[in-house]
């Protein structure tokens, strides 16, 4: 069984408020959705009885619309307001389309040129501080939340984030003369099935996670 992540205490809690004015209305939108189209946009598949079962990092999560609670399937523990944030909204937006297998950093996002700045900005130099010292430790903290290898810098890893959102980590080292540089990329449709604040707030968990913060 994958560890279970608990890191609201250690993550800033920057939606927090958002999901407290918003809760009921997430809640109350996913009710009104027909559950086989859910399923078919999100790759979430559905019990009856049990709800949505969606994969987030290393944990499956099951989603109950009757009793609006969001649960690990063994053992019951109760998602963090940011998690369960994250996979109604994902529930939510989700779109039946395919990766583009084209990577793109954030800027290349519809919008995220404009948002991704400022207190929105990617913590990617949080990467790099992690891990440009010492860019293959990125493997084994990644193996925790189910990465994999990939083919770009020193060190990078594919994380999947949601079942159609797949980030891509990559570290390059430094050295005397260049400053260790960290980039998230995601495949071009990222911004289709969640809205920019959301996605730039899971990607944030993913990283605090990843670095163990």
């Amino acid at each position: 069984m994958p560890p279970h992540l608990d890191i609201d205490q250690e993550f800033p809690n920057l939606l927090i408020e958002y999901m407290e004015s918003t809760r009921d209305d997430l809640w109350g939108a996913l009710c009104a959705l027909e559950p086989v189209d859910t399923t078919r946009r999100s790759l979430c598949p559905r019990d009856a009885a049990a709800g949505y079962r969606v994969h987030f990092l290393n944990q499956d999560y099951l989603v109950r619309v009757e009793n609006r609670a969001v649960r690990t399937p063994s053992g019951g523990v109760a998602a963090t307001p940011n998690v369960e944030m994250f996979l109604l909204v994902y529930l939510l937006h989700a779109k039946d389309e395919p990766l583009s297998r084209r990577l793109v950093g954030s800027n290349g996002l519809a919008g995220g040129s404009f948002f991704f700045q400022g207190p929105h900005a990617l913590p990617e130099p949080g990467l790099a501080a992690s891990f440009g010292g010492n860019p293959d430790q990125l493997y084994a903290r990644a193996a925790m939340l189910e990465g994999v290898r990939s083919g770009y810098g020193d060190a990078s890893v594919q994380l999947q984030l949601l079942p159609r959102i797949p980030l891509t980590v990559v570290i390059w080292a430094g050295d005397e003369e260049f400053e260790a540089r960290a980039q998230i990329l995601f495949d071009s449709t990222a911004a289709r099935h969640m809205p920019l604040d959301a996605l730039g707030g899971a990607v944030s968990y993913a990283v605090h996670a990843l670095v163990g913060e």
